[in-house]
C-alpha cells in the first residue's frame, strides 16, 4: 500500500472510533452508523452513492450498481491518483457475492480511468450482529473474510480492506 492509502485507512479507523452506536436493538443501528460516518468523512471529501460504471442506465434502480461512499485523491508526493470506495456490508449473506462483484466492477472501471483503486468493506463481527439483535441472516466479517480468501480469491483482482466492527 502507498503511504497515502495508509493515511486514508488511518482516517477511516479514526472516524469509526468516534462513532457512538446505540446499544438498543430497536434503534436502526445501520442507519445511525452510516449517518455518523457520512458526517465524519464528508469534511474529508468523501461522497455518497458512487455509481460503479457511468454507462449504467438510470432507467433501472441503481441499488445493485452503487457503493456507499467514494473519495478521489491525487497527490504529487506519491505520484498516484487514488480512488477509494467503501461499502457497508450489513445485508443478508446471500449478498456477499453481489457486494464483492460491485466493488470489483468499480475497481476495474477506476483502473481504466487512470485511478488506483482501494476498496473498503465494512462488516460486523458475529458478536456485533448478536449484540445489536440484527437478523441472523446478516453476513459477518468472518464470512466476508472467508469468501475473499477461499472461494473468490481467484476472481478478485483488487482484494478489499475489510474493516470489522467489533465490541
Amino acid at each position: 500500500m502507498c503511504f497515502r492509502q495508509l493515511e486514508e485507512l488511518q482516517r477511516l479507523t479514526d472516524a469509526f472510533q468516534i462513532i457512538d452506536l446505540p446499544r438498543n436493538s430497536k434503534e436502526a443501528t445501520t442507519s445511525v452508523l452510516r449517518s455518523q460516518l457520512d458526517e465524519s468523512l464528508s469534511s474529508s471529501g468523501w461522497e455518497s452513492g458512487y455509481l460503479i460504471d457511468n454507462q449504467i442506465s438510470i432507467e433501472y434502480p441503481t441499488a445493485n450498481y452503487t457503493l456507499d461512499l467514494s473519495l478521489d485523491s491525487s497527490a504529487e508526493i506519491c505520484g498516484h491518483k487514488h480512488r477509494y470506495v467503501l461499502e457497508f456490508c450489513f445485508d443478508n449473506r446471500q449478498a456477499i457475492g453481489t457486494n464483492l462483484l460491485k466493488y470489483e466492477v468499480a475497481c476495474a472501471n477506476t483502473i481504466t480511468q487512470g485511478w488506483e483503486p482501494l476498496p473498503f468493506l465494512v462488516c460486523a463481527t458475529s458478536q456485533v450482529i448478536k449484540q445489536f439483535g440484527w437478523d441472523g441472516g446478516v453476513a459477518s466479517y468472518q464470512e466476508y473474510d472467508h469468501a475473499i480468501r477461499i472461494p473468490y480469491k481467484g476472481i478478485l483482482k483488487n482484494p478489499p480492506v475489510l474493516i470489522a466492527l467489533s465490541l
